[in-house]
């Protein structure tokens, strides 16, 4: 298979190029917004930093895209209900009219996000590439792409029961789009309720409590496009104290390759200090507030040397 061909795909470039002019537009216009109304929403320190992250992420994006295109493709040609069972492949149209297709696929996609999200906070490895998401104390559109460089290549096979029902991978693409660009519109403030759209989509409103460290708000509200799945799971939670963001022990240092990989350092140490098999396996795939009784106190991964961009930064 052809993973550079398949790169340069004119769907894969076109949506690229649609997203990231979004993307630029939307955070700097946030920016100057919040600067405007003195609301101190964006900080010019937070906003470098996760555009930096953002740009560490990209640079693993090609590998991440090939593995994702390489396996839903292997599995839509040799695992698909079409080849196993011998029914004809879907194509937009052929089955259901062409924007009722796009919209079950968006539906069924963001169902797996839902899973994928909630094992990324309920199973400590893969915790650890998600936690970079959230290891920011603001909630703006910049942490929308503070996106981890490393778990995007597992990530991808949550969505493999698309391939496996036979859905073309150039309609998941554009579907998914749909779903990741208001994915990162919820990253804001700047809107507070949407109505009659809060019982049924993951409005900027949930996504925040998402985001919060506040007890009641901890493990809340993973829905990506679609907060249904949520009041379905019980995992919902409305927004009703005011969010406090971040994560429970903040970061000593906001070093993007840091923020990247500090909290694989943390699992390192504890499968250390992990006495039997079990609890290395718990370490690994449990809880991550699952603690090895060998572990006599608290793990230290705090690197304050790994100066990088300085607290005290002038404001632009």
């Amino acid at each position: 298979m052809n993973w550079q061909a398949l790169n340069n795909d004119p769907i894969v470039q076109l949506t690229g190029i649609i997203l990231a002019v979004t993307f630029v537009v939307s955070i700097i216009a946030e920016y100057a917004l919040s600067k405007w109304r003195r609301k101190n929403y964006v900080s010019s320190r937070f906003l470098i930093i996760n555009l930096l992250i953002a740009l560490l992420q990209q640079l693993t994006d090609l590998l991440n895209k090939g593995l994702f295109l390489f396996g839903f493709m292997y599995v839509q040609t040799h695992w698909s209900v079409q080849y196993l069972f011998g029914i004809p492949e879907i194509k937009p149209g052929n089955i259901l009219p062409k924007a009722i297709s796009y919209i079950a696929v968006i539906i069924i996609a963001d169902f797996c996000q839902y899973w994928l999200h909630r094992f990324s906070h309920q199973v400590n490895i893969m915790w650890a590439g998600h936690i970079t998401h959230h290891s920011n104390t603001e909630y703006n559109l910049s942490v929308a792409v503070r996106q981890s460089a490393i778990e995007g290549i597992y990530t991808w096979v949550f969505f493999l029961p698309l391939a496996f029902l036979g859905i073309p991978w150039q309609i998941f693409v554009a579907a998914y789009a749909v779903s990741l660009l208001w994915q990162f519109l919820v990253h804001t403030r700047f809107i507070h309720k949407m109505g009659i759209l809060e019982k049924i989509m993951s409005t900027p409103s949930h996504h925040r409590v998402h985001h919060g460290v506040n007890k009641q708000y901890i493990d809340k509200n993973y829905g990506a496009f679609f907060i249904v799945w949520d009041k379905l799971f019980n995992t919902f939670e409305p927004e009703v104290e005011e969010v406090q963001y971040g994560i429970s022990k903040p970061l000593s240092n906001e070093n993007p390759v840091w923020t990247n990989v500090h909290y694989y350092v943390h699992i390192f140490k504890t499968l250390w200090q992990a006495k039997t098999l079990n609890q290395k396996l718990k370490v690994i795939f449990g809880s991550p507030a699952f603690v090895p009784d060998s572990v006599e106190q608290p793990i230290n991964t705090d690197i304050t040397e790994l100066v990088f961009i300085p607290q005290s930064v002038e404001e632009i």
